[in-house]
């Protein structure tokens, strides 16, 4: 099969195109893949010396081929999952899901739409599950405390992540703001105001508005992280996605100076769950979600598709075509 191998030590991607079918063991699913997403960093992500080759890709959207009696997906099942790391991705014509990460994936968009789910909606699903009862949403309810609009801030409005932590949030009934270059596209997918960071700063921005925020999610990092905290509400929550860049991880970031100390900080990083994504293809089936796709790229146009995940200037999520003309 055609599979793309990534070696760690080396730095290296290449397109192997006589790669080894991947075997199933311990109640694996074989599946078809049909598109893979590119997740922004991944290539940089550490993995064991044993694993120094694998496969990137971590989410997929394919078809069940082979699955255990016991198992609640058949074969023909047409699936999307988001693969735990550091098990090797999907970014190969086969790959390996798991029942626990799998979900049936949304009927009404294509498989490269719904290759560019798992990540970035479970990503958002579960960061606004610390602050809001999400689960109301799939009744038609207001998942917002009912006696206040929550106040959110999203730092990276417009990327993967930012796009669903947007539409979330509104639908949640929340009070957005949010950061990005395309006011357009944010404000369409619920956010009362836009700031467009290349012309007005987080801290410009503050000092002309009396606004403090519940939750501050931040998808940016660095200097703007910190113009950020100082945005959060006495007992606000401010949760970054951005690993930091030596790859040493530290959940509970440090407070800066002048911050209140009722205001808590943490490095947030998602958990494959397909219970969370099956309530997902609810709200994108029911219209009320929707995934946001930057570009496709055929296997062998893989260079180009990184070069654009790896940007910065993506706006949404970098597919790969795995299988052409899968609906």
């Amino acid at each position: 099969m055609k599979a793309l191998i990534h070696n760690q030590s080396m730095g290296t991607l290449k397109l192997d195109e006589s790669a080894p079918l991947p075997t199933t063991n311990n109640g694996e699913h074989l599946i078809k893949v049909d598109a893979a997403a590119i997740t922004t960093g991944e290539l940089l992500w550490p993995r064991p010396a044993e694993l120094n080759e694998s496969v990137p890709g971590v989410e997929a959207a394919g078809t069940v081929v082979t699955a255990l009696s016991t198992s609640q997906f058949k074969p023909g099942d047409q699936v999307y999952f988001r693969t735990q790391y550091p098990r090797a991705g999907s970014a190969r014509e086969y790959s390996i899901g798991l029942e626990s990460e799998m979900a049936i994936r949304p009927s009404n968009v294509s498989a490269e739409e719904a290759a560019a789910v798992p990540v970035s909606a479970l990503t958002a699903w579960q960061a606004l599950l610390t602050k809001i009862d999400l689960n109301s949403l799939l009744d038609g309810q207001n998942g917002s405390q009912p006696n206040r609009r929550l106040r959110v801030f999203i730092n990276g409005a417009s990327g993967g992540v930012g796009l669903f932590l947007t539409q979330l949030a509104h639908l949640a009934g929340c009070q957005v703001v949010g950061t990005s270059t395309n006011e357009k596209l944010v404000r369409e997918m619920g956010a009362d105001e836009v700031i467009n960071y290349k012309s007005t700063s987080i801290t410009e921005w503050r000092k002309s508005h009396d606004a403090r925020f519940d939750l501050i999610l931040d998808l940016v990092g660095g200097h703007s992280l910190d113009e950020a905290w100082h945005l959060a509400d006495e007992h606000g929550t401010v949760l970054t996605f951005v690993p930091p860049a030596d790859m040493q991880w530290k959940f509970d970031l440090d407070r800066p100076a002048g911050i209140s100390e009722t205001v808590s900080g943490k490095f947030f990083l998602m958990q494959t769950n397909g219970k969370h994504l099956q309530q997902i293809t609810r709200l994108i089936e029911d219209g009320r979600l929707r995934p946001t796709v930057d570009s496709v790229h055929r296997m062998d146009d893989y260079r180009q598709a990184f070069d654009r995940a790896f940007s910065g200037r993506a706006v949404g999520k970098v597919v790969l075509q795995v299988r052409a003309g899968v609906s």
